[in-house]
């Protein structure tokens, strides 16, 4: 007996066709897409790993400047690419490499000098990215105050061409006898006074336009250790709108007191009254 043949039979094989056509197509779609990811995240990796090349370039020559006493990427004074900088800070310069930007910043470099009496460059400091404990930012050491001596630095960290924040309390003591940071605080204005043995440092507090607080910080604990209070009806602001901070010694600070403006425009001018001494134990 003949089999009889079904007649959907044309219509399975097309519904099928039709079936393995979107699988292809899906399957075609996820292939697209998987490769499409592998690549951004290959290129991802491939960005990563780079930089840390570049970091790891970075902490080698700094680690051969510091060994040998040179900085093999860092150019020659006298070489066209360096910046110069007057600081206005014991008679120091300095000379500014950029490079091009990364993603840290920390490509850029500069060295500090000053002149000597021939006009030649003295090199004090080849690479301020080689101190240890250097911002690992956009941020380069610069000048903020010299001891009389010129063997110590005081240290701040701002970009380049730009001014130091204000509210910025970072400082570094550099040696340079030693060739190294001696000691760092996170609580000095930069418009601190040091003592002699910059053992520590007095600041003026503003507030409501006014300075009635005078503090000190000791850079060996980078905690406040003294201070002094203005009396009723006194300053210790100037008619210039700072306040005068003189170290006696090491552990002696004097503070000009004033007596508080008032009334007419000719006795708005602080008049001074006497002097606040604050000594250390």
């Amino acid at each position: 007996m003949p089999i009889k043949r079904s007649a959907q039979r044309p219509a399975a094989k097309a519904e099928i066709s039709a079936s393995c056509a979107s699988c292809r197509g899906f399957w075609k779609w996820f292939l697209f897409v998987a490769m499409g990811t592998a690549l951004v995240v290959l290129g991802y990796v491939v960005a990563v790993m780079f930089q840390h090349v570049l970091n790891l370039t970075h902490v080698v020559n700094s680690l051969s400047g510091q060994m040998t006493g040179t900085r093999p990427d860092f150019a020659v004074p006298d070489a066209q690419t360096v910046q110069y900088k007057e600081t206005g800070v014991g008679g120091l310069f300095l000379a500014y490499q950029a490079c091009q930007p990364t993603f840290t910043g920390l490509c850029d470099d500069a060295g500090i000098y000053r002149l000597s009496q021939d006009g030649s460059k003295e090199m004090l400091i080849k690479s301020v990215r080689s101190i240890a404990g250097a911002p690992q930012t956009n941020e380069l050491l610069q000048p903020l105050s010299a001891s009389p001596d010129g063997k110590i630095l005081v240290l701040g960290a701002w970009a380049f061409g730009s001014n130091r924040n204000a509210n910025d309390k970072r400082v570094w003591l550099y040696d340079l006898n030693k060739g190294a940071v001696v000691a760092k605080s996170a609580g000095v204005p930069a418009d601190a006074i040091f003592s002699p043995d910059y053992a520590y440092a007095a600041y003026a507090v503003t507030d409501n336009n006014d300075i009635r607080d005078v503090m000190i910080v000791s850079f060996i604990s980078d905690k406040t250790v003294s201070g002094a209070k203005a009396d009723e009806g006194r300053t210790f602001k100037n008619q210039n709108g700072t306040a005068d901070l003189v170290w006696k010694d090491a552990k002696t600070l004097a503070v000009t007191v004033y007596s508080v403006p008032s009334g007419t425009e000719a006795s708005s001018i602080p008049v001074k009254v006497g002097e606040k001494t604050i000594k250390l134990k």
